[in-house]
């Protein structure tokens, strides 16, 4: 703890002059008093000694009280006093940024079995022999029965059976037709032909089809 004495210093000033001589008697702190033995003027920070009436000698006083002068150099610090007592928590911050993921932990133990699904939806025989392969296969190879021209033909159809077996007893059976039209003249120097087939499996109702060019030199 520090200890600050504090003197205050009061300084009496008299002294003895004409009337009229000096006049005002101002100060920016204390007080100005005259006195001319009869009558007394001030106090006061300003005060007029020539007024009407106050004549003669005069004595003049000055009061310094309240003027302050320049502030002293400042003193050495004290020595720390104890710890305040621990104030209040204060409300929590802001979250943090997320920190980087950790390392993958060791795998788990085996969960239980889940619950059966729904069963699926039955198929009718018509939609298991969509399955079969035989149908596809027998119209397949209905559609790819051969077509050819002939020196001096400008037509041709081809038509045949398709069989499809899955080595089982089930077996189809479809019919095709292709044909043939040249598109040049036999005595051209290229030749040009076009052709086109169709196939159909009667048992399931499928059908199929194709078409497409020849040229040759």
């Amino acid at each position: 703890m520090r200890s600050v004495v504090a003197a205050v210093v009061v300084c009496v000033v008299s002294t003895f002059a004409r009337a009229d001589n000096i006049s005002p008697w101002s100060t920016t702190c204390g007080t100005w008093t005259a006195n001319n033995g009869s009558t007394t003027i001030g106090p006061a920070s300003s005060i007029n000694t020539s007024v009407p009436g106050f004549g003669g000698n005069y004595g003049v006083l000055f009061n310094p009280t309240g003027c302050t002068g320049p502030a002293g150099p400042a003193g050495p610090a004290g020595p720390a006093g104890p710890p305040g007592a621990t104030g209040p928590q204060g409300p929590p911050g802001m979250n943090g940024a997320t920190g980087p993921a950790g390392p993958a932990g060791p795998q788990g133990p085996k969960g239980d079995p889940g619950a059966p699904g729904q069963p699926g939806t039955t198929l009718t025989s018509t939609q298991l022999k969509f399955l079969n392969p035989d149908h596809a296969l027998a119209l397949g190879s209905a559609l790819s029965q051969p077509a050819w021209l002939e020196k001096g033909e400008r037509y041709s159809v081809s038509g045949g059976f398709g069989f499809g077996f899955d080595g089982t007893s089930s077996t189809a059976t479809a019919i095709g037709l292709t044909g043939v039209m040249r598109l040049t003249p036999t005595l051209h120097p290229y030749n040009a032909a076009a052709f086109g087939g169709v196939a159909y499996e009667p048992s399931l109702g499928l059908w199929g089809g194709r078409m497409g060019a020849r040229i040759g030199w």
